[in-house]
């Protein structure tokens, strides 16, 4: 049996790595590339902060590249539906998508007429990317199940949204839990393994449960799940 580390992602989840892979591989590496060749060519590597700045750029570009690489070989599918929110915005991301495609392909008849062999290269590779999106996403749109009222459980589990409050006080808190690697605090997504998950994974609508955090720990009561 393997020991690899497998990434828990919801569907869109791993539809956004995808995205990203994608985005570092053909658009943000041969950036790089270029910035480092322009850099060589003014010589003297020494003194050359450019050259030396492009280059650690691209020791982390390689390094998340390999990081995603990583998750999406031991990716582990935790929620296969999508809600009628998330329907709408795919939809408007595809929308958004066939906008940007007309966007490039005009660039890349301006940058040929320039005779901006480059930049016209460059645009092509963005239509490519953008095309690939939109298929994705519509081929996701096609074939995946909308859940009016997505998935609920008696226990709070990776995927669920989890509403709380803290005790004594009246203001409610929301959180969706997911894997590390979909993890956005600003978005309202908590890691699975983050304080406040590790304590409300396993919990039901009801339970009082003490989470420690950093500043000390705090008492909630879980009011819903879904």
């Amino acid at each position: 049996m393997s020991n690899e580390k497998t990434y828990p992602m919801t569907i869109l989840g791993k539809l956004e790595k995808e995205r990203e892979m994608e985005q570092l591989i053909k658009i943000n590496r041969p950036e790089i590339v270029a910035r480092i060749k322009e850099a060589r060519e003014l010589g003297d590597l020494s003194e050359n902060a450019e050259y030396h700045a492009a280059k650690e750029e691209q020791s982390i570009l390689e390094g998340r590249i390999a990081t995603i690489n990583n998750m999406l070989r031991f990716v582990e599918i935790i929620d296969d539906t999508i809600s009628v929110e998330e329907k709408e915005k795919l939809e408007a991301q595809l929308q958004e998508a066939n906008a940007k495609v007309e966007q490039y392909v005009a660039g890349v008849e301006e940058a040929k007429a320039n005779n901006a062999k480059e930049e016209a290269l460059l645009l092509e590779e963005k239509v490519k990317l953008e095309k690939w999106y939109a298929e994705k996403v519509q081929d996701l749109l096609n074939t995946v199940e909308v859940s009016e009222t997505k998935k609920s459980s008696d226990d709070v589990t990776i995927g669920k949204t989890v509403t709380f409050i803290e005790v004594g006080e009246d203001d409610e808190e929301e959180y969706t839990i997911v894997g590390s690697a979909e993890a956005d605090p600003l978005e309202g997504k908590i890691s699975n393994d983050s304080p406040i998950a590790k304590g409300l994974l396993g919990k039901k609508v009801g339970d009082i449960v003490k989470i420690a955090t950093p500043g000390g720990d705090m008492e909630v009561k879980i009011i819903n799940i879904q």
